[in-house]
Protein backbone atom coordinates (compact mmCIF):
# COMPACT_ATOMS: atom_id res chain seq x y z
CA UNK A 1 0.00 0.00 0.00
CA UNK A 2 1.06 3.40 -0.87
CA UNK A 3 0.49 5.04 2.59
CA UNK A 4 1.81 8.62 1.27
CA UNK A 5 -1.70 8.58 -0.41
CA UNK A 6 -3.15 8.31 2.69
CA UNK A 7 -1.40 10.57 5.52
CA UNK A 8 -2.97 13.84 6.71
CA UNK A 9 -2.44 16.91 3.75
CA UNK A 10 -0.94 19.93 4.69
CA UNK A 11 1.29 21.79 6.98
CA UNK A 12 2.45 19.33 10.08
CA UNK A 13 2.67 21.72 12.81
CA UNK A 14 3.47 21.29 16.67
CA UNK A 15 1.52 22.86 19.55
CA UNK A 16 2.66 22.58 23.42
CA UNK A 17 3.77 19.44 25.03
CA UNK A 18 4.10 17.60 21.58
CA UNK A 19 1.59 17.37 19.95
CA UNK A 20 1.94 16.91 16.06
CA UNK A 21 -1.43 18.94 14.48
CA UNK A 22 -2.62 20.04 11.18
CA UNK A 23 -4.15 23.06 11.63
CA UNK A 24 -6.28 22.93 8.17
CA UNK A 25 -7.89 19.56 8.79
CA UNK A 26 -11.30 21.00 8.21
CA UNK A 27 -10.73 24.60 8.09
CA UNK A 28 -14.93 24.83 7.89
CA UNK A 29 -15.34 24.46 11.10
CA UNK A 30 -12.10 25.73 12.53
CA UNK A 31 -11.00 22.53 13.70
CA UNK A 32 -7.03 20.92 14.40
CA UNK A 33 -6.63 17.63 13.46
CA UNK A 34 -4.16 15.93 16.22
CA UNK A 35 -1.42 13.57 14.20
CA UNK A 36 0.40 12.51 16.53
CA UNK A 37 1.67 13.07 20.06
CA UNK A 38 5.24 13.01 21.65
CA UNK A 39 4.91 13.56 25.41
CA UNK A 40 6.59 12.52 28.27
CA UNK A 41 5.04 10.68 30.91
CA UNK A 42 5.41 8.07 33.90
CA UNK A 43 5.82 5.16 31.28
CA UNK A 44 7.60 7.05 28.91
CA UNK A 45 11.20 7.82 29.54
CA UNK A 46 11.48 11.15 27.13
CA UNK A 47 12.84 14.20 28.52
CA UNK A 48 10.25 17.65 27.60
CA UNK A 49 13.29 18.75 25.17
CA UNK A 50 13.60 14.79 23.31
CA UNK A 51 9.69 14.79 23.27
CA UNK A 52 9.75 18.48 21.28
CA UNK A 53 12.65 17.40 19.58
CA UNK A 54 10.39 14.33 18.31
CA UNK A 55 7.40 16.15 17.56
CA UNK A 56 9.23 17.98 15.24
CA UNK A 57 11.34 15.82 13.01
CA UNK A 58 8.07 14.14 12.82
CA UNK A 59 6.07 17.15 11.87
CA UNK A 60 9.06 17.62 9.34
CA UNK A 61 8.70 14.71 7.75
CA UNK A 62 5.29 15.18 7.04
CA UNK A 63 5.36 18.54 5.80
CA UNK A 64 7.99 17.68 3.30
CA UNK A 65 6.42 14.65 2.17
CA UNK A 66 3.36 16.96 1.66
CA UNK A 67 5.40 19.32 -0.18
CA UNK A 68 7.54 16.94 -2.36
CA UNK A 69 5.63 13.65 -2.36
CA UNK A 70 8.56 11.73 -1.09
CA UNK A 71 9.15 10.11 2.06
CA UNK A 72 12.68 10.94 4.46
CA UNK A 73 13.94 7.41 3.13
CA UNK A 74 12.79 7.89 -0.80
CA UNK A 75 14.52 11.50 -0.52
CA UNK A 76 17.75 9.83 1.30
CA UNK A 77 18.10 7.19 -1.66
CA UNK A 78 17.25 9.55 -4.55
CA UNK A 79 20.62 12.46 -2.84
CA UNK A 80 22.58 9.15 -2.30
CA UNK A 81 22.04 8.12 -6.25
CA UNK A 82 22.60 12.05 -7.41
CA UNK A 83 26.06 12.23 -5.10
CA UNK A 84 27.32 9.08 -6.87
CA UNK A 85 26.43 10.49 -10.47
CA UNK A 86 28.41 13.36 -9.86
CA UNK A 87 30.90 11.50 -8.43
CA UNK A 88 30.85 9.58 -11.70
CA UNK A 89 30.80 13.19 -13.67
CA UNK A 90 34.36 14.35 -11.81
CA UNK A 91 35.43 11.33 -13.00
CA UNK A 92 35.00 11.44 -16.23
CA UNK A 93 35.79 15.34 -16.15
CA UNK A 94 39.29 14.05 -14.89
CA UNK A 95 39.92 11.45 -17.61
CA UNK A 96 38.61 13.98 -20.49
CA UNK A 97 41.38 16.74 -18.63
CA UNK A 98 44.03 13.28 -18.94
CA UNK A 99 43.82 13.85 -22.46
CA UNK A 100 43.35 17.69 -23.00
CA UNK A 101 39.96 17.26 -24.28
CA UNK A 102 38.04 18.98 -21.52
CA UNK A 103 37.53 22.64 -19.12
CA UNK A 104 34.75 23.12 -17.42
CA UNK A 105 34.45 26.04 -14.72
CA UNK A 106 31.24 24.11 -13.03
CA UNK A 107 33.60 21.86 -11.76
CA UNK A 108 34.61 23.16 -8.73
CA UNK A 109 31.00 23.83 -7.87
CA UNK A 110 30.44 19.69 -8.18
CA UNK A 111 33.47 19.25 -5.76
CA UNK A 112 31.80 21.63 -3.62
CA UNK A 113 29.00 20.04 -3.60
CA UNK A 114 30.96 16.26 -2.71
CA UNK A 115 32.72 17.98 0.20
CA UNK A 116 29.43 19.04 2.56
Amino acid sequence: MDYKKHITKGEWLIYPHGNIVNPNHDSKKGDISTIAQCYMGINVPLTLEEAKANAQLIAEAGTVCNECGKTPRELLEERNSLIEALKDCIDFIDELKEHGFYHWSEEQRIKQLLNK
